[in-house]
This record gives C-alpha cells, structure tokens and sequence, in this order.
C-alpha cells in the first residue's frame, strides 16, 4: 500500500514537471534561434568583407513561414531582386527555416506591442552588408511557441548586430 502512495506521488510531481520542462526547452530553443540569425548576420558581414563585395540576407515570405537565404553580388553594382532571380547574383547556400532548425521558433510578431511586419529592412526584404563595413538598417522579429519576442537591429552605418528581448510585463525591449 505503501508503494502504490509513493508510486501516485511520483506520477503526480511529474505531471507537474513536465510542462514546465517543455516550456524552458522552448524558451531556450527561440533563444538559440535568435542568436542563429544574428549569427548568419556576422557570417554575411565577414563574407562581403572576405570578398570584397556586397553580401546579403534575403528574407522570403512563404506561405509557411520566412526562409533566409545568402546571396553575393556578383555584377558590381550591390545585390538586388532582379539579378537574384536571374542568376547574376549568385547563392551562397540553400535558404533555411528557423522552424526547421528549432521547433516552435519563426520569423514573426506575437506581441502586438512590436507591430506587424516581422522583416524591417525597407520593401526589398534584403539585409545588404557592404564590404566597406556598413550595411542597411532595420530589424527582423523571432518569436517562440510561448509568445516570447525577441528582435534583432542592425545599426547601418557600422553594421553593429544588437539581439534584444521584449519584458511582456513592461513592454521594454532589453539586451541580452
């Protein structure tokens, strides 16, 4: 008889674990992917300067979500829509998914405090890092499956890569 009450209470403290456990393992998987994109924003900085040419992140809305994809300048002139589509602007790898690479984390908005357009660089959707050491300004928005909001800014003129988090009691955006 013994047992069985040990045995209930064991099941019991567990149930109670266990999505606690689930939402850290959340948290912490949409803060890996914010960090993710601010570490392909350094890699496509390094790269234009390692190339001397204008390297960037493209950021194309699917009907499942956004993709991020490298491209570099390969006409002189900067990385534009056009010369992507046509192939003078070559890929530098396949585009990925933050969802496919972290469960529950995408490019997007929870908090209506932070907007609606998840992806700030202008209409071209392109983040352009310039082998001078600048890069277009703007912002792109990572979300969790809990509603956690983080942003990612970019500072043009130095091409300075900041992660912030927003404090849903307080609506402040924080470092982190």
């Amino acid at each position: 008889m013994e047992l069985l009450v040990v045995l209930a209470l064991i099941l019991a403290m567990s149930a109670l674990a266990v999505p606690q456990a689930a939402a850290g393992l959340d948290r912490s998987r949409t803060r890996a992917a914010v960090l993710h994109v601010a570490g392909r924003m350094a890699f496509a900085r390094a790269q234009a300067i390692r190339r001397s040419a204008s390297v960037a992140i493209r950021f194309g809305e699917e009907s499942d979500g956004f993709v991020m994809a490298l491209f570099a300048d390969g006409t002189g002139n900067g990385v534009r829509n056009a010369e992507i589509a046509s192939g003078a602007d070559p890929s530098l790898g396949s585009a990925e998914r933050l969802s496919d690479l972290y469960p529950g984390a995408h490019i997007g908005i929870s908090d209506p405090r932070a907007g609606s357009n998840p992806v700030r660089f202008g209409t071209s959707r392109l983040l352009v890092f310039t082998p001078v050491g600048t890069a277009s300004s703007g912002s792109v928005y990572v979300s969790g499956r809990d509603r956690t909001q983080y942003v990612v800014r970019v500072a043009g003129l130095t091409a300075r890569v900041s992660v912030l988090r927003l404090d849903p009691g307080t609506g402040e955006w924080l470092p982190l």
